[in-house]
């Protein structure tokens, strides 16, 4: 019965079930079918911030508020106020690769005004912070609502389709969502919502996404003649068609179809004919409501066999010997490191009860002897319990004991089941290797070499251990501690200190090729953990190595590969981890990796950011995959194209041009100069403020900065001038406190005798001026006031003969007395005007003055008749008829005739306007006329009277003689 070395199991013990190991797989392959079942999985994020801005309170922030508020305030004589909601959302957990079967924002409601419908805009900028927020700097975003919700309800749920916002959102990782009132019910239509201040109810974002199609291949590095396997699902589980294409590196295609099972799953075997770095591209057509989608992944082919093997250890779990806690964790991230590098088909692994003394004989001799030449490298990993005990046959140990590896099968009471260092010895001289490397992660491991750090000759006789046993040319032997130290494991590295260090080196490469060469060797993995070992175990453990090998002994190839961005120094993530560029890596020779750039960086100075553009070498991929190259030097550089931002705001109106654009852009922006109110309220564009100064309301900028501009409003009322009649003027929009200029046509003729009469304005305005003003300090109405009138036309007929007057334009309805008419109105010598009536329109009237009732035109004439006079000239005796006759009347006239006694005058004719010659004659009174008349002398009774006269005389003179001579 062998003695117990306590010693050896001085690790600390930590029970790690089984049951993990066998679940870790398990739940990777469940995850894996998720990605293949239809039904979406589902994220519920909740907003990383929100708050709320108000027009009224256009520097206020509400950031901090437990609620937000959403809000359309309308009024009649000024701008209407709105309150908006901002909430932003992470979005980043969604893969870039998904398909967005739903998303849907949802609000809690818990105050109301009105119905109100609320409408979802999306942010086109996420520039913006809760605490710092408000209306005069939120950032701009789309004019159209995506969808508009009626909120009728308080104390509920309710919930907006924004699955394109969430598709557009997903290259930028953020997602903001704006919330206004599309229109309102009433004068004031409010929602308020719950905000992730509240301490319930706090607004939440749901997806529900699928996968598309996935595929890899595996391994992602073979050498020539060697097959990669390629795998991968689709979207629905069930039996389809996937397109295949193979790419070569001269880009030529190898196209087939490949079948998938009743899962959605495929696989297809296939090998490569060309050495280079090809890609696999699965197509699938898409069904049941899943659009077409492709995946792809790379794969490099080398022209050299990979000519490396390795047998790796592990004995955690120990069938009779107390248990430890890492070895098995050891030897799984030491066989995941190596696969990196080796082909994993090169690689053995052996765990607990595989690890038992026949299975690692059998894994030497059986498995790695007939594949192994001389020029393979060789690795044997061995992470458990270690022993000494006396020395035996053959002796050959100078402090008298032989050092022992523990496997699964150890016995506490026997070191039958152990492996001495002659058998292990015995075991690799079986191989034909010539580069054979050994680690030994056990405790007094280091009592194989007396001799320590590799000299100038082989070790002696006198040397201990391994350093003796294992003494042959191109080995080297490195053990985790000296021949009388424990080898220790630590909880808080998960691993055996001497292991952890040995993949640290592993991980980084860069330090471990310290003569940087491209190559990682068994002696340089000792250089880089042995200090690292004893610094962190105080030293307490101290590394042994024996170097047998002439020169180093390579164990893998690595490639420099150098990554970084321009102009700006974005994050890079490599495998999954994130690096500040530029930085370099060194990897194994032939491994895929994983490399990308974010779409866009923002850096901490505002209004500026940069978009990926693409690789140097022309990828347009953010992310990708690269293989570590054997060139000296390889160098990615993601190109990024500077942007700036330009602020566009606005009061009023939908500013446009808002947005981001390449350094040096030319930028439009601009805003409808008129935005009209509907009441009578409109504001009219002046001119942008900011860092542009233009009154063009359409300008453009240089955007070699970022820009803020804000545009400036003129505030006008309009004046509304109403008139039934004439042409008004001053209607229109005027400026807050000037004074409008209105006028009027103060009278408007609508021939015929008719028209109006402006009396005075009304409304907003009282005066009787038809040029009037008014201040406009609100909108206003103003109209005219209209009497009408009719003419009263006044003549005199015959026309011309006397001035009558009166005539003119007399209010509707009112009485009009004429004014008395002269009786008598001479006119031209032997003419006159005798009044005799007046006349209105068509019916004559009683007196000489009349009242005539303005109900519409009305003409007034003063009726005369016309009498001409009749001259009557006579040089003897009284003509008879002289005097005023009317006009058109026979005037009739005399004369007697004959006039005188002795010597008579005899008529002889009228001459003049007649030509009678009766002593009675008549004339037409057609004018004025004269007659006049003849006249002849008659000596009739003149000679008569001479004759009498003689005869008296005679007689008398007779009687006087007869008397004379009777008295003589």
């Amino acid at each position: 019965m062998r003695r117990l070395n306590w010693s050896r199991y001085i690790r600390p013990r930590k029970t790690i079930s089984l049951l993990i190991l066998v679940a870790l797989p398990l739940f990777s392959f469940f995850h894996f079918v998720s990605s293949a079942n239809a039904v979406p999985t589902e994220l519920s994020l909740p907003s990383v911030e929100d708050t709320y801005v108000d027009s009224a309170s256009a520097n206020t922030n509400y950031g901090k508020y437990s609620w937000m508020e959403i809000e359309l305030r309308k009024y009649t004589y000024s701008n209407d106020q709105y309150s908006n909601a901002y909430i932003k959302f992470d979005v980043s957990a969604v893969p870039a690769e998904a398909i967005i079967a739903y998303a849907r924002l949802e609000l809690y409601c818990w105050f109301l005004i009105g119905v109100p419908d609320v409408g979802t805009h999306y942010g086109v900028d996420d520039l913006w912070n809760e605490n710092t927020t408000t209306w005069n700097n939120a950032p701009s975003f789309t004019p159209e609502p995506t969808e508009v919700v009626r909120i009728s309800n308080v104390s509920q749920w309710y919930a907006w389709n924004v699955t394109s916002m969430v598709n557009s959102a997903l290259d930028f990782g953020t997602l903001t969502v704006v919330l206004k009132v599309e229109n309102a019910s009433s004068a004031t239509s409010e929602a308020d919502f719950r905000s992730k201040e509240n301490y319930s109810n706090k607004p939440r974002l749901t997806i529900g996404y699928t996968l598309p199609i996935s595929c890899s291949a595996s391994p992602s590095a073979i050498a020539l003649g060697g097959s990669v396997m390629v795998s991968g699902c689709i979207a629905i589980p069930r039996f389809d068609t996937v397109q295949m294409t193979y790419t070569r590196p001269d880009k030529s295609t190898i196209d087939k179809d490949v079948a998938t099972n009743s899962s959605g799953y495929f696989t297809d075997l296939f090998t490569p004919d060309v050495a280079g770095v090809w890609s696999v591209t699965a197509h699938w057509n898409g069904a049941e409501g899943y659009n077409a989608s492709t995946s792809t992944d790379m794969f490099v082919v080398t022209e050299e066999k990979r000519d490396s093997w390795a047998i790796i250890i592990g004995v955690k779990d120990y069938k009779y010997a107390d248990d430890l806690n890492y070895p098995d964790r050891d030897a799984m991230e030491l066989y995941d490191k190596l696969k990196e590098a080796w082909p994993e088909d090169h690689l053995k692994l052996l765990i607990d009860e595989q690890a038992n003394k026949s299975g690692i004989e059998s894994a030497i001799k059986d498995w790695l002897a007939p594949r192994e030449t001389k020029d393979s490298v060789v690795l044997f990993f061995f992470s458990g319990h270690g022993c000494n005990g006396s020395d035996v046959a053959p002796i050959d140990e100078a402090d008298g004991k032989d050092e022992y590896i523990s496997p699964y099968d150890s016995s506490n009471y026997s070191y039958d089941y152990d492996i001495r260092d002659d058998t292990l010895d015995d075991w690799f001289s079986s191989l034909d290797s010539q580069h054979i490397t050994v680690f030994l992660d056990s405790c007094f491991s280091g009592g194989f070499i007396d001799k320590g750090i590799k000299g100038d000759s082989m070790p002696s006789a006198r040397d201990d251990g391994f350093a003796k046993d294992m003494s042959k040319a191109g080995r080297v032997i490195i053990t985790a501690c000296s021949e009388t130290e424990s080898s220790y494991e630590y909880r808080s590295l998960q691993n055996g200190v001497f292991t952890y260090y040995m993949l640290q080196s592993l991980n980084n490469l860069t330090a471990t090729d310290s003569n940087r060469d491209n190559e990682i060797s068994a002696e340089e993995i000792f250089y880089c953990a042995e200090p690292e070992i004893r610094n962190f175990t105080g030293n307490k453990q101290h590394p042994q190595m024996y170097d047998g090998y002439e020169g180093q002994l390579k164990l893998m190839t690595v490639a420099t590969i150098s990554l970084d961005t321009n102009p700006f120094k974005a994050s890079i993530i490599v495998d999954g981890l994130t690096y500040t560029p530029p930085v370099s890596f060194v990897w194994f020779l032939y491994t895929k990796h994983t490399i990308e750039v974010p779409h866009q960086v923002r850096p901490s100075y505002e209004g500026t950011r940069y978009l990926f553009t693409s690789w140097n070498d022309g990828s347009d991929l953010k992310s990708r995959v690269i293989f570590a190259s054997g060139d000296e030097s390889v160098y990615y550089l993601a190109n990024y194209q500077a942007q700036y931002y330009l602020a566009v705001s606005s009061d009023f109106g939908e500013p446009q041009g808002a947005g981001w654009y390449d350094l040096g852009a030319v930028a439009s922006f601009g805003v409808n100069p008129l935005f009209d109110f509907g009441n009578g309220t409109r504001v009219v564009f002046a001119e942008w403020l900011g860092d542009v100064n233009s009154t063009n309301p359409n300008p453009t900028v240089v955007m070699d900065a970022p820009n803020r501009v804000v545009a400036q409003w003129r505030m006008q009322y309009y004046l509304t001038v109403s008139s039934d009649y004439g042409e008004s003027q001053g209607a229109g929009w005027y400026d807050v406190g000037s004074t409008a200029s209105l006028n009027v046509t103060s009278v408007v003729d609508f021939l015929d005798g008719e028209r109006v009469v402006f009396i005075e304005w009304s409304g907003d305005i009282s005066s009787t001026d038809p040029n009037s003003s008014i201040m406009m300090d609100r909108p206003k109405q103003v109209s005219t006031q209209w009497k009408t009138q009719f003419w009263l036309s006044m003549s005199v007929d015959p026309s011309g003969i006397v001035s009558m007057s009166g005539e003119g334009w007399y209010d509707k309805g009112s009485q009009v007395v004429t004014e008395t008419a002269p009786s008598i109105v001479n006119g031209s010598t032997g003419t006159r005007y005798v009044f005799e009536n007046w006349k209105v329109g068509d019916m004559p009237q009683d007196g000489n003055n009349v009242s005539v009732l303005m109900d519409s035109f009305h003409s007034a004439v003063a009726c005369y008749k016309t009498q001409y006079y009749l001259t009557t000239v006579s040089q003897y005796g009284q003509p008879q008829g002289e005097g005023w006759y009317d006009r058109g009347s026979e005037a009739t006239f005399s004369v007697t005739s004959p006039q005188g006694l002795i010597i008579q005058r005899v008529f002889a004719g009228w001459n003049g306007d007649s030509t009678s010659t009766s002593t009675s004659a008549t004339v037409l009174m057609d004018g004025p006329k004269t007659v006049t008349g003849q006249w002849r002398d008659e000596y009739i009774q003149l000679h008569i009277t001479i004759i009498v006269a003689g005869a008296a005389v005679t007689a008398g003179a007779s009687v006087v003689i007869w008397h004379r001579r009777k008295n003589h």
